[in-house]
């Protein structure tokens, strides 16, 4: 009689939305000290009663279904570990398909730790609302195969991450999608024409999602064709034949950025100064329109301040020494309809590398700068430390930098030298807000070959 009494006084709880999960999830959580499929750095709180593990793990599957259709999808991150009954059920259809229920959180930035030899790929997440960073270790299964030469994530979109699969010796490319939420994955089939290096972009389209692969090269040879994935249709197709952005060789590259925005594919490209012809262009700008299946270049002068080096060549100040420092070029991200581009800024007049920048483009096509990153955030940045034959010191800095936006919000972070540091900024805020959300997230190099990022919506009804 107690058990159908407390059962009711659940039930009527989760109805009334008065349910505090943090004390249902507490209650079992001495079962899972030693899972390492999920941490938290949340705190949990001492006042909540902590309820009979008993009785919570002795619910009937209607009552459990009934209880999780009521929870934010980012407290179910967590009940998935007070049993494996509850796993099941979170995943089941009573649950998953009551998407009316649940609440729309804020979009979670996802930065993919590439493991390397004997260390586990791993997923760091970091909830905007809770303040909350959590790591899982569930991969898709593609990942774990030995067969691949290398795992990379490049998109997202509808909840889901894209992640580029190297084949073992010919590095040609295959791509896979998950959902790091539901964790299904799938491994899409393989491109019409192989290659290696395209532009990749990946954009919601209704329920499902498209994945635009453009370019690269095949066996040193242009790819000039641009393909199409559709979830819908499950298929490939190719959509335009020519690709303006030509590549002579891959080791000429610096960086390539992509971001999608109002219904268009963006794609810088930098590449080394390693001649002296006046007709080589350093810096190429493409756009690619969802609409028309048409590249276009575009041709908009970089911001003045900003900078860029193919060799150390500006000056540092850092832990109270002067540097030579090699600054990788900027990077181009999404936020709420605008496209921005992210960047280090030099002080031409002492020739040092003085912050980082944020420019918008505007409807005029040139970059208008709406945001500086403080300084006493800018100094707590953690150069990488390299040796060179070639420098006089024979040490100097590397500055590079990745972001990630989506909303409001915009997350610029870097992994150099095992230091990882991720910053965000709040547009949503007039000045816009920056605040450092982590400090040393990645473990040492050794173990990190490459940290990258998304920013997604925790969504179930995402048809992958």
């Amino acid at each position: 009689m107690g058990t159908l009494v407390q059962n009711r006084q659940i039930l009527l709880s989760s109805s009334t939305g008065k349910l505090n999960f943090w004390s249902l999830y507490r209650s079992d959580m001495t079962n899972f000290a030693g899972c390492s499929e999920f941490h938290t750095n949340r705190i949990l709180e001492s006042s909540s009663p902590v309820l009979d593990s008993q009785i919570w793990s002795n619910l009937q599957p209607e009552l459990v279904a009934r209880i999780l259709a009521r929870l934010p999808l980012s407290s179910l991150i967590h009940t998935r570990l007070v049993s494996k009954s509850w796993d099941r059920e979170i995943y089941s259809g009573r649950v998953m398909g009551d998407g009316s229920v649940h609440e729309n959180p804020r979009s979670w930035l996802f930065l993919f730790e590439n493991g390397g030899p004997g260390n586990p790929h791993k997923l760091h997440a970091f909830d905007p609302l809770r303040n909350d960073w959590q790591t899982f270790t569930t991969i898709p299964h593609f990942a774990t195969v030995q067969k691949i030469g290398g795992l990379s994530l490049c998109g997202a979109a509808s909840g889901l991450m894209v992640y580029k699969i190297s084949a073992l010796k010919s590095h040609f490319i295959r791509f896979g999608v998950f959902n790091p939420i539901t964790r299904s994955w799938k491994k899409l089939p393989p491109l019409l024409k192989r290659r290696q290096r395209p532009v990749v972009s990946m954009f919601a389209e209704g329920s499902g999602y498209r994945l635009v692969v453009a370019g690269g090269l095949e066996y040193d040879q242009q790819v000039l064709t641009t393909e199409v994935y559709d979830s819908r249709t499950e298929c490939w197709r190719t959509t335009c034949e020519k690709f303006n952005n030509l590549q002579s060789h891959v080791c000429d590259e610096i960086r390539t950025s992509t971001a999608f925005c109002d219904g268009v594919v963006y794609h810088m490209r930098f590449t080394r100064m390693l001649s002296f012809d006046p007709n080589r262009e350093y810096h190429t700008f493409m756009a690619y329109d969802t609409k028309t299946a048409r590249w276009r270049p575009l041709r908009v002068p970089l911001p003045p301040n900003l900078v860029f080096t193919g060799y150390p060549s500006l000056k540092r100040i850092w832990k109270g020494r002067a540097y030579l420092a090699d600054v990788l070029p900027p990077y181009l991200v999404e936020s709420n309809g605008r496209l921005l581009l992210i960047g280090f800024r030099e002080d031409r007049f002492h020739s040092v590398v003085a912050g980082i920048g944020i420019w918008e483009l505007d409807q005029k096509k040139a970059w208008k700068l709406v945001t500086l990153m403080p300084d006493t955030l800018f100094d707590q940045m953690c150069p990488k430390i390299c040796m060179s034959a070639y420098v006089d010191p024979s040490s100097y800095l590397k500055y590079e930098l990745q972001g990630a936006g989506h909303g409001d919000i915009v997350y610029i972070f870097q992994a150099n030298e095992g230091q990882g540091f991720v910053v965000l900024c709040d547009f949503s805020q007039s000045p816009p807000a920056w605040r450092c959300i982590r400090n040393g997230i990645v473990p040492k190099v050794e173990y990190s070959q490459t940290l990258q990022g998304c920013v997604i919506d925790l969504r179930w009804d995402t048809m992958i």
